[in-house]
């Protein structure tokens, strides 16, 4: 467990200057309980980062399309394999253990596998196709209970009349985010029309089913981007629009964040609002042929070229002027915040580590194909394609501070 000495950082807090105050969003004047950093700080540690292994396909081991995934305290970590429906488990130093659950509709059953997570001595996978989450024990990973997700006490909160539940995270093994928002109408013909007009509000919800929080935060909900091409209607949702950042700590403390913003707002695990964390930042100019390009590094062809033609024939109001200030944000095991922040090279995310009260750890560079999903045990894993094969696997790396 790596501990750090408490460093004194340039805080800009009310009261600062004004020649400070002209780079601080009027909005977060108006908050309380902000604290503003220096984006001129310099990172005390130099982190590095060192290949360890990766979880893949072998002469004894053959896995489908990987999915979610997630590490246990001991370092073991399940992995989702989409197209078996199936869930594998590694033990810390990689070795494959065995396989688990089943596609089916019945008690510990996947239609469509989504997100897992280990909480505590349990595991969670969210099933959207049959709308439940499926518990099993993260020790012998037996079975213990699905979970439908529709709310039991939702009458009781006038503002949820006729809309659906759109998000879910597993905060801890009692304790669901859940998102509630109003159908999606995205033809400019129908008389509901709302494709960048809708909101998500975030309520806690318990795993049996009740609500027990007013609205946390509230957010935009899907943002796209549309077009008349060759006479036929396309709409799309693109990242470089902004979207809501949402992660937990292992105490169910709530960070979230909307990425046209250095901005992360945290939350008790009851849902109360503590404090929020601030750096300015300059983000960089956003132009159609660069989200192009992208485009066609990140998706397959026929999806490449839908993404595209949108982007391309979209008109120019509805095309924003920078792209956003963060991509990911994650939290690891010591309660350090994990954000990715986009730069001027669209290769790579400048990944920043921060305190959990928001002071800078370090910063690195990082390719952003090499997706970062879990930080734990002081240990980084992401989501890679194989060179060889050209599937999806799961790639550890060691991760070591040193003082500057």
């Amino acid at each position: 467990m790596i501990r750090f000495p408490l460093f004194i950082f340039l805080m800009l807090i009310y009261g600062c200057s004004p020649a400070d105050n002209a780079e601080i969003p009027d909005f977060i004047k108006e908050l309380e309980n902000i604290t503003v950093f220096s984006s001129n700080e310099e990172p005390p540690f130099e982190i590095k980062i060192n290949r360890e292994l990766s979880y893949s396909n072998s002469d004894e081991v053959i896995t489908g399309t990987t999915g979610s995934f997630d590490v246990d305290e001991k370092g073991s970590i399940y992995i989702i394999d989409r197209q078996l429906k199936r869930i594998h488990q590694y033990d810390s130093n990689g070795k494959y253990i065995l396989e688990f659950a089943r596609e089916g509709s019945g008690p510990g059953e996947f239609r469509f596998p989504g997100r897992l997570s280990v909480n505590g001595d349990q595991l969670s996978v969210y099933d959207p196709a049959l709308f439940r989450v499926n518990f099993f024990s993260a020790d012998s990973l037996k079975f213990i209970e699905s979970v439908k997700l529709q709310p039991r006490n939702k009458k009781d909160f006038k503002k949820l009349d006729g809309q659906n539940v759109s998000y879910i995270s597993v905060i801890s093994d009692s304790l669901f985010l859940t998102g509630f928002s109003d159908p999606l109408y995205p033809d400019p013909s129908h008389q509901n029309y709302n494709l960048n007009t809708r909101t998500i509000s975030y309520y806690l919800m318990t795993r049996n089913g009740h609500i027990i929080s007013a609205p946390v935060f509230e957010q935009p909900a899907y943002r796209a981007l549309s077009a008349v091409v060759q006479g036929q209607y396309r709409f799309t949702q693109f990242e470089f629009l902004g979207k809501t950042l949402i992660t937990a700590s292992e105490n169910s403390q709530l960070y979230m964040a909307q990425t046209d913003h250095f901005f992360i707002r945290v939350y008790d695990a009851h849902g109360r609002y503590l404090h929020g964390i601030y750096y300015p930042y300059n983000k960089s100019v956003f132009t159609r042929e660069e989200a192009i390009q992208i485009e066609t590094v990140d998706f397959e062809e026929g999806v490449t070229d839908w993404r595209v033609s949108v982007i391309r024939y979209s008109a120019d109001e509805d095309i924003p002027e920078t792209w956003p200030a963060l991509n990911n944000m994650l939290v690891d095991d010591e309660n350090r915040l994990w954000v990715s922040t986009i730069v001027s090279d669209r290769d790579v995310y400048e990944w920043w580590v921060l305190q959990d009260k928001g002071e800078l750890i370090a910063k690195f560079r990082w390719p952003r194909y090499k997706e970062i999903e879990v930080v734990k045990n002081n240990k980084l894993y992401t989501r890679e394609t194989d060179g060889e094969t050209g599937l999806k696997q799961v790639v550890r790396y060691g991760i070591e501070l040193e003082a500057i």
